[in-house]
Protein backbone atom coordinates (compact mmCIF):
# COMPACT_ATOMS: atom_id res chain seq x y z
CA UNK A 1 0.00 0.00 0.00
CA UNK A 2 2.62 2.32 0.82
CA UNK A 3 4.55 1.80 -2.55
CA UNK A 4 1.16 2.59 -4.12
CA UNK A 5 1.03 5.95 -1.91
CA UNK A 6 4.88 6.61 -3.08
CA UNK A 7 3.66 5.98 -6.69
CA UNK A 8 0.47 8.40 -6.54
CA UNK A 9 2.42 11.31 -5.15
CA UNK A 10 5.73 11.21 -7.57
CA UNK A 11 3.10 10.86 -10.16
CA UNK A 12 1.31 13.77 -9.03
CA UNK A 13 4.51 16.10 -8.18
CA UNK A 14 5.65 15.26 -12.07
CA UNK A 15 1.90 16.96 -13.10
CA UNK A 16 2.37 19.80 -10.45
CA UNK A 17 5.65 20.69 -11.73
CA UNK A 18 4.87 20.77 -15.37
CA UNK A 19 1.50 22.42 -14.70
CA UNK A 20 3.46 25.31 -12.78
CA UNK A 21 4.51 26.78 -16.62
CA UNK A 22 7.32 24.67 -16.88
CA UNK A 23 8.01 22.64 -20.09
CA UNK A 24 9.86 19.35 -20.50
CA UNK A 25 12.81 21.08 -22.38
CA UNK A 26 13.64 22.97 -19.43
CA UNK A 27 14.31 19.56 -17.97
CA UNK A 28 16.47 18.78 -21.15
CA UNK A 29 20.74 18.32 -20.77
CA UNK A 30 21.84 22.29 -21.89
CA UNK A 31 24.23 20.42 -24.62
CA UNK A 32 21.10 19.16 -26.42
CA UNK A 33 18.99 22.08 -25.29
CA UNK A 34 22.02 24.25 -27.31
CA UNK A 35 22.32 21.93 -30.64
CA UNK A 36 25.71 21.48 -29.22
CA UNK A 37 28.03 18.38 -30.38
CA UNK A 38 28.29 16.01 -27.27
CA UNK A 39 32.89 15.68 -27.06
CA UNK A 40 34.67 13.85 -29.74
CA UNK A 41 32.00 15.24 -32.14
CA UNK A 42 32.40 17.99 -34.52
CA UNK A 43 31.34 19.53 -37.80
CA UNK A 44 32.96 21.04 -41.75
CA UNK A 45 31.10 21.40 -44.36
CA UNK A 46 28.02 19.45 -43.79
CA UNK A 47 29.45 16.51 -41.81
CA UNK A 48 29.48 15.26 -39.06
CA UNK A 49 32.19 13.80 -37.38
CA UNK A 50 33.18 11.56 -34.21
CA UNK A 51 36.31 10.92 -33.24
CA UNK A 52 36.36 7.45 -31.68
CA UNK A 53 39.08 7.38 -28.43
CA UNK A 54 37.07 4.96 -26.36
CA UNK A 55 37.87 2.03 -27.99
CA UNK A 56 40.85 0.95 -30.66
CA UNK A 57 40.14 -1.58 -33.63
CA UNK A 58 41.07 -3.12 -36.33
CA UNK A 59 40.12 -1.48 -39.51
CA UNK A 60 36.67 -4.06 -39.80
CA UNK A 61 35.75 -3.23 -36.22
CA UNK A 62 35.93 -0.03 -36.86
CA UNK A 63 34.11 0.14 -40.32
CA UNK A 64 31.05 -2.46 -38.28
CA UNK A 65 31.09 0.44 -35.30
CA UNK A 66 31.03 3.43 -37.36
CA UNK A 67 27.53 1.58 -39.35
CA UNK A 68 25.94 0.77 -35.80
CA UNK A 69 25.94 4.43 -35.37
CA UNK A 70 24.79 5.21 -38.75
CA UNK A 71 27.89 6.15 -39.80
CA UNK A 72 30.58 5.66 -42.22
CA UNK A 73 34.33 5.57 -41.72
CA UNK A 74 36.10 8.71 -43.02
CA UNK A 75 37.19 9.87 -46.22
CA UNK A 76 38.94 12.84 -46.51
CA UNK A 77 38.30 14.58 -49.85
CA UNK A 78 40.63 17.70 -49.64
CA UNK A 79 43.27 19.81 -48.17
CA UNK A 80 40.69 21.84 -46.51
CA UNK A 81 38.81 18.57 -44.94
CA UNK A 82 42.18 17.36 -43.49
CA UNK A 83 43.16 20.22 -42.08
CA UNK A 84 40.14 20.65 -40.04
CA UNK A 85 40.15 17.44 -39.00
CA UNK A 86 43.62 18.03 -37.85
CA UNK A 87 42.83 21.14 -35.90
CA UNK A 88 40.62 18.97 -33.65
CA UNK A 89 43.01 15.90 -33.38
CA UNK A 90 45.57 18.98 -32.60
CA UNK A 91 43.10 20.90 -30.10
CA UNK A 92 41.67 17.44 -27.98
CA UNK A 93 45.45 16.25 -27.14
CA UNK A 94 45.53 13.26 -29.34
CA UNK A 95 48.52 13.97 -31.10
CA UNK A 96 49.95 10.42 -30.13
CA UNK A 97 47.31 8.59 -31.84
CA UNK A 98 46.60 6.95 -35.13
CA UNK A 99 42.86 6.70 -36.41
CA UNK A 100 41.64 4.67 -39.24
CA UNK A 101 40.05 5.95 -42.17
CA UNK A 102 37.61 4.03 -45.17
CA UNK A 103 41.02 4.07 -47.20
CA UNK A 104 42.09 0.65 -48.57
CA UNK A 105 43.67 -0.61 -51.89
CA UNK A 106 41.61 -3.96 -51.48
CA UNK A 107 41.00 -4.16 -54.88
CA UNK A 108 43.71 -4.35 -57.02
CA UNK A 109 46.51 -4.56 -54.31
CA UNK A 110 47.53 -1.19 -56.09
CA UNK A 111 44.63 1.16 -56.45
CA UNK A 112 43.35 3.28 -53.57
CA UNK A 113 39.86 3.96 -52.67
CA UNK A 114 37.40 5.26 -50.32
CA UNK A 115 35.25 2.21 -49.07
CA UNK A 116 33.19 4.18 -47.96
CA UNK A 117 31.69 5.60 -51.08
CA UNK A 118 33.23 3.57 -53.18
CA UNK A 119 35.79 6.49 -55.72
CA UNK A 120 39.05 6.08 -56.04
CA UNK A 121 41.32 8.38 -54.02
CA UNK A 122 41.82 11.81 -55.39
CA UNK A 123 42.94 14.07 -52.58
CA UNK A 124 46.17 12.81 -50.80
CA UNK A 125 48.24 13.37 -48.32
CA UNK A 126 51.12 10.99 -47.61
CA UNK A 127 53.27 10.78 -45.08
CA UNK A 128 56.75 10.51 -47.33
CA UNK A 129 57.91 7.42 -48.93
CA UNK A 130 54.39 6.20 -48.24
CA UNK A 131 52.65 3.73 -49.39
CA UNK A 132 55.16 1.46 -49.01
CA UNK A 133 52.93 -1.94 -48.21
CA UNK A 134 55.25 -2.92 -45.62
CA UNK A 135 55.90 -6.74 -45.11
CA UNK A 136 53.08 -7.19 -47.90
CA UNK A 137 50.31 -6.52 -45.45
CA UNK A 138 49.78 -2.87 -44.96
CA UNK A 139 46.19 -2.10 -47.68
CA UNK A 140 44.30 0.31 -45.49
CA UNK A 141 44.97 4.13 -44.20
CA UNK A 142 45.46 5.17 -41.22
CA UNK A 143 46.15 9.53 -40.37
CA UNK A 144 48.19 10.30 -37.70
CA UNK A 145 49.56 14.05 -36.49
CA UNK A 146 53.05 13.22 -37.03
CA UNK A 147 55.40 16.16 -34.99
CA UNK A 148 56.34 18.43 -37.02
CA UNK A 149 55.51 17.08 -40.63
CA UNK A 150 51.62 17.51 -39.93
CA UNK A 151 48.64 15.64 -40.27
CA UNK A 152 49.48 12.86 -42.58
CA UNK A 153 48.71 9.28 -43.90
CA UNK A 154 50.43 6.11 -43.99
CA UNK A 155 49.48 2.44 -45.01
CA UNK A 156 48.79 0.53 -42.25
CA UNK A 157 47.56 -3.58 -41.46
CA UNK A 158 44.10 -3.68 -41.27
CA UNK A 159 44.36 -6.05 -38.14
CA UNK A 160 46.61 -3.57 -36.30
CA UNK A 161 43.89 -1.78 -33.66
CA UNK A 162 43.99 1.94 -33.39
CA UNK A 163 40.96 4.42 -32.99
CA UNK A 164 39.07 5.42 -35.56
CA UNK A 165 37.29 8.58 -37.04
CA UNK A 166 33.34 8.08 -38.24
CA UNK A 167 31.74 10.55 -40.37
CA UNK A 168 27.95 11.32 -41.29
CA UNK A 169 27.19 12.97 -44.62
CA UNK A 170 23.55 14.16 -45.20
CA UNK A 171 21.50 11.94 -47.19
CA UNK A 172 23.52 8.73 -46.89
CA UNK A 173 21.94 5.77 -44.34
Amino acid sequence: MASKVLFLVFFVSIFYYFDEGQSATEYVSPVLKNNKLPPNWFTYEGKTYYVGTVLKANFYGAWQYCRQQKMQLLSINSREESDRIAKFIVDNGLINDQFWTSGSNFGDGKTWVWLSTGKKISYTNWYPDQPDNYDSSENCIEVKYWEGKGFLWNDEGCLNEVYFICESVPGCK
